[in-house]
């Protein structure tokens, strides 16, 4: 059915379209064709003229934003790289920081700039801070900034750095100059910062530190310190693990964790004081398995050697008076080691072994520990070996070196038996808990420290009328020498 519909519409188009032959007015014939109808609207060449058009406009307007950007950022370049901007931005820091500026070739890109090197320097008086250089500068703060005039700079890096401080009762509190430029920033960083106390001196107090400067949410500032080597006067050779330092409403919040060369001990550092650069600060200390030589005077360290404890202890320094630090603790110790007490030397000479010119204590080590500034107090102290000696005292040296001071030394009664002869019954109380004591006055100097042993052992000897032999003792004889030889490899291991 519909092929035959089909087929009877092409037939009668076939019929249409023939030619037919007709006769005009005037008698004359001709064929007549019927024209086929063109359509005159033709939408797929209409669409692909309108997309050339298009595609055309599109080209030319990127061209043309393309070199306008170039233009613009070619003349921003230039401007930003100028003179001009140089001194604009050198104005503007001196605006911020109150100090006299020296700065180096600055580079501007479009997202991020460099410099060789600045230099702030402020007037005496002003603040805590002498003077700050700063070298190989660089910072990004993104193509936005760059256009909008606000650099939002996420950090400002410098390799290379030396910070020094002065002493100051006032810190300017007219800090902030208006500019068109407004700076931004999360951090300042040193990779390696040195910083100075008071002069610019060979040696930095801070060695070669990473120091980070942040502003938090909060609006506190903290100065973070990551490695970097302590040369305080009094404190020289301590590393520099970590340390926070937090500045807010005033104050000041410190958190330092120092350690010895090994990196094996540790003291830690805390305190809340106030931000005056003048005041003194004090910080709550903690040892462990900290080396004792390490705050002590210089020329009291070569007296001791090993490693102490301390739950609680004082620090307190004030800036520009680092060789002035005092240091307060009770402390504790596994083991200690002495040198330099003429006393060890006598011993070992009148009981025959050399195991007391460098005893080495390994009990009961404690005592309590002041410091102020060269002086050094020792008091409470005492230590033991469980077999050789026992100490008990207090002794001072003072600033210039000076000794002075009480041990009661314990010697074991059954080791002292063989040598009554040399060791005068007058000088040493019955024994206790197995161990015979006497009394023991230093004086002298840290160069030529003295005590009062030998010469009371001479005179009391001489006084019996006994012969001290000087470094050598007269051998026993028959079954005093077995004995004798008995308790040398009992208490010495021989």
């Amino acid at each position: 059915m519909v092929e035959d519909l089909q087929r009877s519409s092409k037939n009668r188009r076939d019929e249409e379209e023939k030619p037919k032959l007709v006769v005009r007015a005037d008698g004359s014939e001709m064929l007549k064709v019927r024209k086929r109808k063109r359509r005159s609207h033709q939408p797929r060449k209409e669409a692909a003229k309108r997309k050339r058009k298009q595609r055309f406009i599109l080209i030319a307007s990127a061209m043309m934003l393309f070199f306008a950007v170039a233009l613009s950022i070619a003349v921003s370049l230039g401007y930003h790289n100028s003179q001009g901007f140089h001194d604009k931005v050198k104005q503007l820091v001196q605006g911020k920081t109150g100090a006299s500026v020296e700065m180096g070739l600055l580079t501007v890109g479009p997202g991020a700039a460099e410099m060789d090197e600045v230099s702030l320097v402020w007037k005496e008086g002003e603040g805590a801070i002498k003077s700050l250089e700063l070298k190989k500068l660089n910072t990004n703060y993104g193509l936005s900034g760059f256009w909008g005039g606000k650099w939002k700079m996420r950090g400002i890096n410098s390799s290379e750095g030396r910070l020094i401080l002065q002493d100051s009762q006032s810190a300017s509190d007219d800090m902030v100059a208006d500019s068109q430029i407004k700076f931004e920033y999360d951090y300042i960083r040193c990779s390696n910062l040195n910083i100075h106390f008071g002069e610019l001196t060979k040696t930095p107090a801070i060695e070669g530190s990473d120091v980070v400067l942040k502003q938090s949410e909060n609006e506190s500032t903290q100065i973070s310190f990551n490695g970097g080597k302590l040369n305080f006067p009094s404190l020289e050779g301590l590393q520099i693990e970590n340390a926070l330092i937090q500045l807010h409403d005033g104050r000041k919040d410190i958190n330092v964790r120092l350690t010895d060369e090994k990196k094996f001990g540790s003291i830690t550092l805390e305190g809340n004081t106030p931000f005056t650069s003048s005041g003194t600060t004090q910080l709550d200390a903690q040892l462990e398995e900290f080396p004792i030589s390490k705050i002590l005077p210089q020329h009291a360290q070569r007296f001791f050697e090993g490693r102490i404890n301390s739950e609680e202890a004082k620090l307190v320094m004030a800036p520009g008076k680092l060789s002035q630090l005092e240091f307060e603790s009770s402390f504790q110790g596994a083991v200690l080691r002495m040198h330099g007490f003429p006393f060890f030397k006598d011993l070992g000479n009148l009981l025959g072994h050399k195991w007391y010119e460098r005893p080495r204590f390994n009990r009961n080590i404690q005592g309590d520990i002041h410091r102020k500034g060269n002086t050094l107090y020792v008091t409470n102290f005492t230590a033991e070996s469980s077999k050789h000696l026992k100490l008990k005292g207090e002794f001072m040296i003072d600033e210039h070196g000076k000794v002075s001071g009480q041990f009661k030394v314990g010697i074991p009664a059954e080791l002292a038996n063989p040598f009554r002869d040399r060791l005068p019954k007058e000088m040493f109380s019955k024994a206790v808990d197995g161990f015979m004591f006497t009394d023991i006055q230093l004086s002298g100097d840290v160069h030529e420290v003295k005590d009062d042993f030998k010469s009371r052992v001479d005179a009391m000897v001489k006084e019996a009328g006994a012969k001290v032999p000087e470094s050598q003792k007269t051998a026993p004889q028959g079954d005093d020498s077995k004995k004798e030889s008995s308790i040398e490899n009992e208490y010495f291991g021989e």
